[in-house]
């Protein structure tokens, strides 16, 4: 019996800022967040992160 070798296939989901994520991402600029940390100045619908995922197939 012949092994096939997979292949796969990558594919990349941007994450962008969501109205709840502004309380904690959002203005103003430097200011202390709920959770104690600062604020990074976001701006609705701006991109936040990527994840990228891969499917093998056989």
């Amino acid at each position: 019996m012949m092994e096939h070798p997979l292949t796969n296939r990558t594919d990349y989901e941007t994450d962008r800022l969501k109205p709840a994520s502004l309380s904690c991402h959002g203005n103003p600029k430097g200011s202390i967040d709920i959770t104690g940390g600062k604020r990074e100045g976001g701006k609705l619908g701006q991109l936040a992160g990527a994840m990228s995922f891969v499917i093998y197939t056989e």
